[in-house]
């Protein structure tokens, strides 16, 4: 086994405990992966030496003392990252399972269906969404075989190549509280996510600016991002928790707060879930 897949290795065997030397052999060889003991000590050291490992040694009332190991800074890291890295390839997974469901089981056709309701003709529609994925190439693609004759215009902070090409798509920069259309232009606002708390009163502004007197506002979000985390998480939870935690750089309002704001601006008010999203219309 090469040395930095045995450095990987061993650092997946921490949680928060620490860890015997000889026990950290017995664990791997519970993996079927059988080191020498004078191999794996010599690693151990130089992991230790490089700031992955913490050593210290234990006294024995039987036998000789015997060197306990955890996790530094290099080492949670690295273990976050591997985390991280399991998260990606799961949710690359889900994301073709989600987008390779047959119509009448296709959640981005569910969803269509209940925000376009009534909207007909050759709307205009702000798609706002803090970066592209392939999920939004197909939201938008099932828009615009909702609507042909849509116009559609996606707002990102930064411009990025997409590989979506459609000649009623334009690419635009913009944010949620900086949408680069003229007042009551919008018959359907589409926000993907959730403004930071700092923005929320703002955002909520911009958004009724674009917005025509009888046009609509969506938003949806990941249901993560405004729910409360409590112990035990369900395995889908956990997933998600921690990937947006990785990924956050801002504080989002609480799930109250959002949905009294959104009570309190508009007229009219409906809330869905589905799967692990949750959206909104309001008028």
């Amino acid at each position: 086994m090469r040395t930095d897949v045995l450095k990987r290795n061993i650092i997946q065997l921490f949680n928060d405990s620490e860890i015997h030397g000889y026990d950290i052999g017995k664990k791997l060889a519970d993996k079927s992966e059988e080191i020498e003991l004078s191999r794996l000590y010599r690693v151990l050291n130089d992991m230790a030496r490089d700031g992955f490992l913490i050593g210290r040694w234990e006294k024995s009332d039987r036998g000789p003392r015997k060197k306990l190991y955890s996790l530094d800074k290099k080492g949670r890291d690295v273990k976050e990252k591997l985390l991280l890295e399991a998260i990606e390839t799961v949710h690359d997974h889900y994301d073709k399972y989600l987008m390779g469901l047959p119509r009448e089981h296709s959640v981005f056709e569910i969803l269509v269906d209940k925000i376009m309701k009534n909207i007909t003709g050759s709307p205009n529609i702000v798609y706002i969404t803090p970066f592209f994925a392939s999920i939004h190439n197909r939201m938008i693609t099932t828009i615009i075989e909702h609507l042909p004759e849509s116009n559609i215009y996606l707002v990102m902070p930064r411009h990025e190549e997409i590989s979506l090409k459609t000649p009623n798509l334009v690419q635009m920069e913009g944010f949620y509280t900086d949408i680069p259309l003229k007042e009551n232009f919008c018959d359907l606002v589409f926000i993907v996510g959730v403004p930071p708390e700092n923005m929320l009163d703002n955002a909520i502004l911009e958004w009724k600016r674009s917005q025509k007197e009888e046009g609509k506002i969506a938003i949806v979000t990941p249901s993560i991002l405004l729910e409360k985390i409590s112990d035990p998480m369900p395995i889908g939870k956990f997933i998600e928790h921690k990937e947006h935690t990785a990924t956050k750089r801002f504080e989002f309002p609480s799930l109250e707060e959002f949905e009294t704001k959104l009570k309190t601006e508009f007229d009219s008010f409906t809330k869905y879930k589905i799967i692990h999203l949750t959206s909104y219309i309001v008028q």
